[in-house]
Formats: C-alpha cells, sequence, structure tokens
C-alpha cells in the first residue's frame, strides 16, 4: 500500500506565530487517515520540537525555498513514504476532495498554469502539488538550484524526464486546495475557504474574507456540498 506524506513547507517565524497549529486543527487532524502531515524549517536548529515538526539544515527564508524543497526530497528518500504532496502554511486543503484524488498513477501532479505538463518553463504552483518517490529522487540527485521560486525549480528539474516519458505528470483540473498568497510576506495560515458559485458559472471554494462581500453583493451564493 502506496504511503502519503504532506510536507507542509513552514519557516521559524511561522511556527512561532502558531500556524502549526492552526493547520493541525483546520485540516491537518483530519487527514491523519490517509497521510503523516509533518513540518519543515530551517534557520538555527530549535531547541525543543514537537513530533510532527522537522528541522533541516538549510535557510530558512523565502529566497531559499528552492534548497528547501529539495531538502525535503533528501527526507523522503531517507524514510518510508512513496508520495509526497507539498504545500505552504497558508494552503488550504478541501478535506473530501483530497481524499478522492487519486495520485498515486502520476510522478508530478498539480495545478500547471498556461500549458500542459511537459512544455518549456511550466510547473505545478507551489501552493500544492504531488511528488512520486522517483520525482523526488531526481530532485535530489538534480534539483535545488538556489532560484527565487522553489516550484519552478522543481518544474525545470522534471521537465526533460516528462518530455520524455520517464516521468508521467497530470494537471489537476479539480480544487483539492486553495492557493498560498506567494512573495513570502507575513500571512494567515490555512485560511478559511468556503465553497460558493458565482451566477451561472460552476461552484468553486473562495477565501472567507472574499466570500463576505461577494455575497454582500449578490454576486454569489453558497453550495452545499
Amino acid at each position: 500500500m502506496s504511503k502519503l506524506l504532506i510536507a507542509v513547507e513552514s519557516c521559524q517565524r511561522d511556527r512561532n506565530s502558531g500556524h502549526h497549529e492552526t493547520i493541525r486543527q483546520r485540516w491537518g487532524k483530519t487527514l491523519s487517515d490517509v497521510s503523516d502531515v509533518r513540518f519543515f524549517m530551517g534557520g538555527p536548529e530549535p531547541k525543543e520540537l514537537l513530533s510532527d515538526e522537522i528541522w533541516l539544515d538549510v535557510p530558512d527564508d523565502f529566497f531559499h525555498l528552492s534548497i528547501k524543497t529539495k531538502a525535503v526530497c533528501d527526507w523522503v528518500l531517507r524514510s518510508e513514504y512513496d508520495f509526497l504532496f507539498k504545500c505552504d502554511c497558508d494552503t488550504t486543503i478541501f478535506i473530501s476532495k483530497f481524499k478522492g484524488y487519486d495520485y498515486k498513477n502520476e510522478d508530478y501532479a498539480g495545478r500547471f498554469n498556461g500549458g500542459y505538463p511537459g512544455e518549456k518553463g511550466l510547473y505545478a504552483a507551489g501552493a500544492g502539488y504531488f511528488l512520486s518517490r522517483k520525482a523526488c529522487e531526481i530532485i535530489s540527485t538534480q534539483g535545488g538550484v538556489p532560484v527565487e521560486f522553489e516550484d519552478v525549480m522543481v518544474g525545470n528539474t522534471l521537465e526533460p524526464y516528462i518530455i520524455s516519458g520517464q516521468i508521467k505528470a497530470r494537471h489537476i483540473e479539480t480544487s483539492i486546495y486553495s492557493a498560498s498568497k506567494g512573495g513570502g510576506e507575513p500571512h494567515e495560515a490555512a485560511p478559511v475557504c468556503i465553497l460558493i458559485r458565482r451566477p451561472g458559472g460552476e461552484p468553486f471554494y473562495a477565501r472567507a474574507s472574499a466570500v463576505e462581500h461577494l455575497l454582500k453583493t449578490r454576486q454569489a451564493e453558497l453550495v452545499k456540498e
């Protein structure tokens, strides 16, 4: 049976702000029956870590996330996991949709904006993507180049293997998580999202702060799951 790890790329700032506990309460504990959840941080080694917190000997800032992602893949390869879902502290996972998604047939799956997986320069957005153990091995040996965005590093590293057919990639059409803000700025941990529908449109999840305005102006309606 395949074993999945949800790796939350975090930092000591977010840990000290209580973001780990927010994620545990909002979606982490609810996914414990299908995956382990671990929080990965860098920087100076903390004196105390909880059982689901992992320290990596890497920089802890936004602009070195590519190095941290490689280190997460290295850690996965030293463990018993077959698949990895990488996400951020400000990513919200939609429980039922996540549990229903079959990730086991691909090596690299996420939301590819602008084209099909394998096209030059395309990558799965860093808010959330799946990697197989095989993909982690490629990133471990060839990835980690310090670039501004870690998801770009992953896409660039895996691109030739997708084109040659050595690994399989898939664009995820369904919303199983919400995108993070990006930019490394202070953020809300795992924002609350609500399923709504714009007039004449398909249902989608939106952050609660945006939904409130849309409902007041009658630009959306709530949808029962």
